[in-house]
């Protein structure tokens, strides 16, 4: 400002000349005060008698403006206000929150495959099966097996008959005993030592018995094993879905080998979807975790929007952009929207 008016007072004092006079415009020009270049400009078109003389004055150049004419700051409108309580969500994409492959667990041929692509599937259902002929006759032995060692523990005849001998024998050798007292060789002393052997003997059979019983019920624990085991590998022969969802690929077809890990189906949860976008990393103050959003399908024949809620920002700030990821869930139970469409979402404060 300083050098525009040495300019101007030169220009009345020291040039004398049209030419000088001219130069000093076009300095002031490259300067860029556009209202000292007019002001200069009239004077020279005055000497020349081309306009009236009346001088120009600039609000830049005059000294008498006060601050009462400076412009006071203008007050947000209602919907500014209401913009500044959103905030949009940039590069707002639906993705899927659940999608998993269901995979072979067993080596063997493809016997069935019960769903296509775009069949609705529940958690657990059967979708198809390996063939399992050969572990169904195992099944079925090893069924057999259990069911004799269940009848071996509850079979306490032996156990019965030899607590029967036991007694028998017992009596048998007290009457010798007291047979000798009454009278005196009664019976041989080998013939009492034979019958103790026989009532210590059948002591030990009943022994015996609680033992066989004992072992039965071991041996019914190992059948049990071996049968929930065969269970377990027969359950592998099958293909089961592990969550609810639509079945969106079917890589394999019925009397196809497979081996364990070959993937078979694809299956994509639809019923909760999540948008991915991106908000300045100076909005993350506003504590958006837990925040309602507002969804809305881009280029859409009918207008569909739909509400959410703010799940997750990330902590990593993109240093080229200084951009936040964040992601919203929303319902999806009818199906209006699908994964990959670009959409409008913004975030309630």
């Amino acid at each position: 400002m300083l050098l525009l008016k040495f300019l101007t007072v030169a220009y009345h004092r020291f040039m004398s000349s049209r030419v000088q006079k001219l130069a000093i415009i076009t300095a002031a020009t490259f300067i860029g005060s556009i209202a000292t270049v007019e002001i200069l400009a009239q004077e020279s078109l005055s000497e020349l008698g081309l306009i009236d003389s009346s001088p120009i004055v600039s609000d830049e150049l005059d000294p008498a403006r006060t601050d009462d004419t400076v412009t006071q700051p203008i007050e947000p409108t209602s919907t500014e206000k209401v913009a500044e309580r959103k905030i949009n969500i940039d590069g707002a994409i639906l993705k899927t929150i659940d999608s998993t492959i269901v995979a072979a667990q067993i080596s063997g041929i493809l016997q069935e495959i019960n769903v296509k692509e775009g069949t609705s599937v529940k958690q657990d259902q059967l979708l198809g099966k390996i063939k399992d002929e050969a572990i169904q006759i195992q099944l079925d032995q090893l069924k057999s097996q259990v069911l004799i060692a269940q009848r071996k523990t509850t079979n306490d005849i032996d156990k019965r008959l030899a607590e029967k001998s036991r007694e028998v024998t017992e009596n048998e050798l007290q009457r010798a005993i007291a047979a000798n007292a009454r009278v005196s060789n009664t019976y041989p002393l080998n013939e009492i030592d034979r019958l103790r052997l026989v009532a210590e003997r059948a002591k030990l059979e009943v022994e015996r018995a609680a033992y066989n019983i004992e072992m039965a019920g071991l041996e019914l624990s190992v059948a049990v094993g071996e049968y929930k085991q065969s269970q377990e590998l027969l359950a592998r022969h099958q293909i089961n879905a592990p969550m609810t969802g639509v079945v969106v690929a079917v890589e394999k077809r019925t009397g196809e080998w497979v081996e364990p890990g070959t993937e078979l189906i694809r299956i994509v949860r639809l019923d909760t979807l999540r948008v991915e976008g991106f908000i300045s990393a100076k909005q993350d103050d506003l504590n958006l975790v837990g925040k309602k959003a507002t969804v809305a399908l881009r280029d859409s024949n009918k207008p569909i929007t739909i509400e959410g809620k703010v799940v997750f920002v990330s902590p990593d700030v993109n240093p080229v952009n200084s951009q936040i990821r964040v992601f919203v869930e929303i319902d999806n139970s009818d199906s209006q929207l699908r994964p990959g469409s670009q959409v409008l979402a913004t975030i309630e404060l």
